[in-house]
């Protein structure tokens, strides 16, 4: 296997922006899926997902399929936000200043899921973001 360090460091400016309350605009963020087994077990890759008024840092992310994958939903707002994926049965919602997470098993079928917040109006002020399955 090929070592990317520009995805590493890809992966901690985007972190960064997330933790700092960014509002980045675009850029895709692809997720390393390399698989740690723990006691027996693949473990879950962790990527944190900052929210504030009206935009999440990263807006759109890289996922393996199969993957387990936990969101780790950041909330640096001042009001409650939720990340949703109907497509996908996966929800979580924070309020200000705290951290809640949802896992969940990335579909196996190559496409394109929508995330949101589905708070009212969150959405169409822009929270909303792509995961591209690959």
């Amino acid at each position: 296997m090929t070592k990317r360090p520009w995805l590493l460091l890809a992966l901690f400016a985007g972190a960064a922006l997330a933790a700092c309350g960014g509002t980045e605009t675009g850029g895709l963020v692809e997720v390393d899926l390399t698989a740690e087994i723990v006691d027996g077990e693949t473990a879950a890759t962790v990527i944190e997902v900052g929210a504030t008024e009206f935009a999440f840092a990263p807006m759109n992310l890289v996922l393996k399929s199969g993957s387990t994958v936990t969101v780790q939903l950041r909330n640096n707002g001042a009001v409650v936000h939720n990340f949703e994926m109907p497509d996908l049965g996966v929800f979580v919602e924070s309020v200000p200043g705290v951290t809640e997470e949802v896992t969940f098993t990335v579909p196996t079928d190559p496409g394109t899921v929508s995330f949101w917040c589905n708070v009212a109006g969150h959405r169409e002020a822009g929270m909303e973001g792509t995961v591209i399955i690959s």
